[in-house]
């Protein structure tokens, strides 16, 4: 039987999403609730089932924007989100999709990952993702990293950084103000502060994610925000003051991460996805042997009743014009249209 659903009415949503191979935190009740309560955005979950078994869920947001136009996507701000499904679900999943896009009144819905329906059409876009396996002792780990990653850990543990984990919002905030230094950068504007207080309600405070900070000399220069969901656990944000980018303070904080992943008995740190032109980022990520994934898009457009190809928005003219903007002036501009971007 196929359903549009809310996971968040429904009590056992976690443990039914969490018997699917390819399950992340992404497909989470708790981070419908964040996208929910930051964009007020409507959960469209298609799910076929049984009565007692989910053998698909694809996880679906409809975005309504008098900027943007009216799309579903799986998921807005989501790195991935394969659609979860079994051999024996027995329908065809593309015209259920487009079905619900007709009747919702979409412009198209967007794919963020590779499902067995997705096979024989060209991606509209593709990334690349990186996950780091953990099943295996940590020695072994840290022999299989690039020599100068082992050596940038090195050079922070000479340079005294000091690395603390947290769960409170004053660390939450503490990382925002390195999210904004990060984000402007980078020639982008920084997402909603209210955005994070979400993460912290729903993800960090009941423990599916924690903050983690570090100093040097007494300066908080840099930070990250990791998400756990069952035996997996993905980078999802990280940021730096760049005054500081010679601490090498960033190798101390994901080094850290993966001892408290291994220790915890975490079978994978996802680093996120990237875009294949980023070779510096590439680079940084391959350094920690991690192996590489395309993370592929898929978007279909109902005025051209087909999928289509599109470009990533990251760079761009709008990006030098962000770099010199304020801090307050670009915080604005997040508040005010991140929720049409999703």
């Amino acid at each position: 039987m196929i359903e549009i659903l809310d996971p968040r009415q429904i009590p056992d949503w976690n443990e039914r999403v969490l018997q699917f191979s390819d399950y992340s935190v992404f497909h989470s009740r708790q981070w419908s609730e964040v996208l929910s309560d930051t964009y007020q955005y409507k959960p469209f979950y298609l799910i076929n089932h049984d009565n007692s078994e989910y053998d698909l869920a694809i996880p679906l947001f409809s975005i309504k924007s008098i900027f943007t136009g009216k799309r579903g996507i799986s998921l807005p701000f989501s790195d991935f989100c394969r659609p979860l499904e079994s051999e024996k679900k027995g329908i065809d999943v593309l015209e259920e999709l487009k079905a619900l896009g007709k009747q919702s009144d979409w412009d198209y819905f967007e794919l963020r990952g590779d499902g067995s329906f997705t096979k024989h059409i060209q991606p509209s876009m593709s990334y690349l993702g990186h996950r780091l396996d953990l099943i295996q002792p940590l020695d072994h780990i840290y022999r299989n990293f690039r020599s100068t990653t082992r050596r940038n850990i090195d050079k922070a543990r000479r340079k005294k950084i000091e690395v603390h984990f947290f769960n409170d919002m004053k660390s939450v905030k503490e990382f925002y103000r390195l999210n904004c230094l990060t984000r402007r950068r980078h020639g982008l504007p920084p997402q909603p502060e209210f955005f994070f207080e979400n993460i912290h309600q729903y993800l960090i405070r009941p423990g599916l994610g924690y903050v983690i900070l570090a100093s040097y000399q007494k300066h908080i220069v840099a930070g990250l925000i990791v998400l756990t969901f069952g035996k997996r656990a993905i980078y999802k944000f990280g940021a730096s003051d760049a005054q500081y980018r010679n601490t090498n303070a960033n190798y101390k904080l994901v080094w850290e991460v993966i001892k408290k992943c291994v220790q915890e008995k975490v079978e994978s740190l996802h680093f996120g996805r990237t875009h294949p032109a980023a070779v510096g980022l590439l680079q940084y990520k391959q350094g920690w042997g991690c192996v590489a994934q395309p993370l592929n898009y898929y978007r279909f457009s109902f005025k051209k009743k087909d999928f289509v190809t599109i470009k990533s928005r990251e760079t761009g003219l709008h990006s030098n014009i962000f770099r010199n903007l304020n801090l307050s002036t670009l915080k604005l501009f997040g508040n005010l249209f991140y929720r049409h971007l999703g």
